[in-house]
């Protein structure tokens, strides 16, 4: 059995990966979302710097978007905790930058 897409599948281009090749660990401490009228386009991030570029159907990303809920839900209901967002830290420190020092 081959371990490759057929190249004569025409979903796949000639930089189809084999099937057996190892998957990349990305860690990403950002991202930006972009829309289109056919899809979701993910760019993850860390540090500023662009690392990767996703491409995901509508019904993949909300989907993707519920099991993310989830996860974060069981979290914080077994840990006692919210988790805050990126815009939840950023008005926390900038309310502290603006309140006058003690």
């Amino acid at each position: 059995m081959s371990d490759q897409v057929p190249p004569s599948d025409p979903k796949f281009t000639e930089q189809t990966v084999p099937l057996n090749a190892p998957i990349p660990q990305i860690y990403m401490n950002g991202f930006e979302v972009s829309l289109s009228l056919s899809d979701f386009s993910i760019t993850l991030m860390a540090h500023d710097r662009q690392l990767a570029y996703l491409l995901m159907s509508f019904s993949t990303a909300k989907t993707l978007s519920e099991s993310l809920t989830q996860a974060v839900q069981t979290l914080e209901k077994t840990t006692s905790r919210e988790i805050m967002t990126m815009n939840d830290v950023r008005q926390a420190i900038d309310s502290k930058r603006e309140s006058p020092a003690s």
